[in-house]
């Protein structure tokens, strides 16, 4: 049986989920397969007891670019792949996204129609949010399967 897509979780601040993707990417080159982009927060995973979720402060580095993405793929999801394809790490508090030219374009006009400056509307978090627990079930059932 021939495997038609992947879900592929990832947390835009993690430099090994980046080098996953670029590796995924060759796989969907060669094999064909679809691949489907879905958000796991490592912030929310990792998150201090007493310490406020990502989604309940004005921002938060990993969640919001979740969030842009989100807005991105609602628009097309070939701009959130073209966002994330191009994202490199440039500290381990900043994410600097470089996309081709006329990505960027639409990029900018999709966070500028949605009227703020991070381009959130409030549906892209419940995205967010179920992407993120979709991935913990995942994860859930395979520790299942192990024991």
């Amino acid at each position: 049986m021939a495997i038609e897509y992947v879900d592929f979780h990832f947390d835009v601040m993690c430099p090994w989920a980046y080098q996953g993707s670029r590796w995924i990417r060759e796989v969907r080159e060669h094999a064909g397969v679809d691949v489907r982009w879905r958000f796991f927060s490592l912030e929310e995973i990792n998150r201090a007891e007493g310490k406020k979720h990502p989604w309940e402060r004005p921002w938060s580095y990993g969640w919001s670019m979740m969030r842009i993405g989100a807005l991105l793929r609602r628009e097309d999801p070939a701009l959130l792949d073209a966002w994330y394809a191009h994202g490199h790490m440039t500290s381990k508090w900043k994410s600097t996204y470089s996309i081709p030219i006329g990505s960027a374009s639409q990029i900018g006009h999709v966070v500028s129609r949605s009227g703020r400056s991070d381009g959130a509307d409030g549906v892209e978090v419940s995205e967010v949010s179920l992407h993120h627990l979709h991935g913990i079930d995942i994860v859930e059932q395979l520790e299942l399967r192990s024991l």
